[in-house]
């Protein structure tokens, strides 16, 4: 017959940390001011944006690499670039956010970062043809 195993005698579980803790964590212990979440121009008074781009396992296989890689090759002042986990928005990506704009961009590719950067990041027009359908109803 089995023994039952006394709780305090089993194994601690893991953690579970979702990326967005992992993502507070990280500014928590270096002291990056990229703002997640920012929700307000009150919480950001430096007006500095954060470009999220997920790097989770859809995202990925279809080509959120190569869009970070394109983010990343672009210095904008006041925009810091991310690697995010998954934005849940996993059927549509590659995706970005941009924070504290909370605009979201979605079926992302490479040379969809130019005019991101040109017209959103430093012209302050986000490009309504890549917007995320999902949340920006209007465009959808």
């Amino acid at each position: 017959m089995n023994e039952a195993v006394p709780i305090s005698s089993a194994p601690p579980m893991p953690e579970t940390v979702s990326p967005l803790t992992i993502a507070a964590r990280a500014v928590e212990a270096t002291g990056d001011t990229c703002p997640m979440p920012v929700t307000s121009p009150e919480e950001n008074p430096d007006g500095n944006r954060c470009v999220w781009v997920c790097q989770h396992r859809t995202c990925m296989r279809h080509g959120a690499a190569g869009v970070m890689a394109a983010f990343a090759a672009v210095a904008v002042p006041g925009v810091t670039v991310r690697a995010s986990g998954c934005l849940g928005q996993c059927s549509i990506g590659p995706n970005a956010r941009v924070l504290p704009d909370e605009i979201w961009y979605a079926h992302l590719t490479p040379a969809d970062i130019e005019p991101i950067v040109e017209e959103h990041l430093r012209g302050g027009q986000p490009v309504d043809r890549l917007l995320n359908p999902r949340i920006h109803k209007q465009f959808g």
